[in-house]
């Protein structure tokens, strides 16, 4: 079964400019009939298992090689403080 936030990553990267929410109401768990598709959405959406489908076949390498915000931050942090240039990334996580 594909969680949360594996759906959140799979719709969002699968369909850029379709409208959803994910609604789980306090005390239960994740399901599919939680996830609220846009009326106007041109694509209609998907089966669970057409997205745990694209999960594992398409976007888990993906999410799984991406650097996570704590890592960033840390690392531009440290670079900061060597006077060290910073990665786009990493120069993204800075809040002025």
């Amino acid at each position: 079964m594909i969680t949360q936030e594996q759906t959140l990553y799979t719709l969002a990267k699968e369909y850029p400019n379709c409208g959803f929410t994910i609604v789980v109401p306090q005390g239960e768990e994740f399901a599919w009939s939680h996830i609220l598709w846009t009326e106007a959405n041109p694509t209609p959406c998907p089966t669970e298992q057409e997205a745990e489908d694209l999960w594992n076949n398409k976007w888990k390498a993906e999410f799984d090689n991406e650097p996570n915000q704590a890592d960033l931050k840390a690392s531009a942090k440290a670079k900061l403080m060597a006077g060290e240039a910073l990665t786009q990334e990493e120069a993204d996580t800075i809040v002025l």
